[in-house]
């Protein structure tokens, strides 16, 4: 070898011991250095729209704050938040009051997403967060979070619901999401009494203004424009409120003995953002909205994402192999994470389905029509709260598109007894 290669190779082995012999105090200078150049300075303009257009979000008012600022480094640069306030006035604002749902929210980013995140990075976990993360917020008013949409997620049209790929991204998710809230309940990070139940099940005012009405509104629509096959289906929705209430406490009072994770609770597809390739398939999911995560079966999140969100033909069609990708999901996170506990099997899930296949109807019947409308005026909440639930879902909803998509499902609903007139 010549002086110019051997003076070569000794500069670069000297650079590598320089690197190896590096202490913790001089790597913690760098990094420090590193992300004072990155970090906000100044504020120099803060501006602020709605994120969604009226119709989109229920509970909350979104908007979305455009800052321009000034880095560490000296240079400007341009940053997004989401800002997520309770309504400020309204029937709507008494009834987001009544149910905590900031609250629930806030403890849930604080406490349970944080030591999720904990989790992860103590088994160097490689697969991505599934959520936002909290940057400040206001007991219980308001929440400042990352803009996803900033770091390249979208949010899909709520209208045409999610293909398998989707379908099959979100409920592999969803068994990573639940798999961790068990092992921290192993841990004690989690008590399940410390959950308020599931709105859906227990909430008086939600029961008989917003499903009560909305099976009624239902029936209205069958009798007026579906046709005589389906007056029979038509009469057996409208069942005694009493009836409705009874039936979904009986399936959603909690019980020890099943297995029980930390439910997101509102898992349908304008509540999740994702991640594309170059091919435009979906790599990577992140949940929003964790205003009613409760504790119960998983069976809740489950039925309530497969039927709001999964185009309903092809969800028909791959029920099972949809149910095994969560079950699968499920247990391999367990596993991962060194869960002690009895692993559920795939036919103890499938069967959880089946134990709480009323609540199909109320997904079919109340809250897919309303979720996947055209237009804007599908829920006005203000309204539901105020005319007692006689107005404010939309009557035009149930069109021929939602006849098509759900029509089977009434059929078979009825077929299994579910869809019943109580004397």
């Amino acid at each position: 070898m010549g002086e110019v290669g051997k003076t070569f190779e000794n500069k670069i082995l000297s650079f590598k011991m320089s690197l190896t012999s590096m202490d913790s105090a001089m790597m913690e200078a760098v990094l420090q250095m590193q992300n004072q150049e990155s970090a906000v300075w100044r504020v120099l303009k803060c501006e602020a729209q709605p994120a969604l257009p009226k119709g989109e979000n229920y509970l909350s008012l979104i908007s979305r704050i455009t800052l321009e600022v000034v880095l560490g480094n000296g240079k400007k640069s341009h940053k997004s938040l989401i800002l997520k306030e309770a309504p400020h006035e309204g029937n709507n604002r008494e009834f987001v009051n009544n149910l905590g749902v900031f609250k629930i929210e806030t403890e849930m980013y604080l406490r349970i997403l944080k030591q999720m995140e904990e989790l992860m990075d103590e088994h160097h976990e490689t697969e991505e967060l599934l959520w936002g993360r909290l940057i400040f917020y206001q007991p219980y008013t308001s929440l400042l979070l990352e803009d996803l949409k900033a770091t390249g997620f979208l949010m899909t049209q709520r209208q045409a619901c999610l293909d398998l790929e989707h379908g099959h991204l979100v409920l592999h998710s969803l068994g990573r999401f639940h798999g961790m809230s068990k092992i921290l309940e192993e841990r004690g990070v989690i008590n399940g009494k410390d959950f308020k139940p599931y709105a859906l099940c227990n909430s008086k005012d939600l029961l008989e203004k917003y499903v009560h009405n909305g099976l009624r509104n239902l029936s209205e629509a069958m009798h007026r424009s579906w046709g005589p096959a389906w007056q029979r289906v038509a009469e057996k929705l409208i069942m005694p409120l009493e009836v409705l209430e009874n039936k979904m406490i009986e399936i959603g009072k909690l019980e020890e003995s099943r297995f029980n994770v930390v439910n997101h609770g509102d898992c349908w597809s304008n509540n999740m953002l994702f991640k594309y390739d170059w091919s435009h398939r979906p790599i990577a999911v992140r949940f929003l909205d964790f205003q009613i995560s409760h504790y119960n079966s998983p069976s809740w999140d489950l039925t309530y994402f497969m039927f709001n969100s999964i185009e309903p033909k092809l969800r028909r069609e791959h029920y099972e192999s949809l149910l095994k990708t969560y079950s699968n999901s499920l247990l391999s996170t367990l596993q991962k994470y060194r869960y002690s506990g009895r692993l559920p099997t795939h036919e103890e899930i499938a069967a959880e389905m089946e134990r709480i296949a009323f609540f199909r109807l109320i997904v079919v019947g109340v809250s897919h029509p309303i979720m996947t409308a055209e237009g804007t005026n599908a829920l006005d909440m203000d309204e539901l709260f105020g005319s007692g639930g006689t107005s404010g879902i939309g009557k035009d909803i149930y069109t021929e598109t939602y006849k098509q998509r759900m029509g089977p499902e009434f059929l078979k609903l009825e077929e299994q007894g579910l869809i019943f007139t109580h004397i």
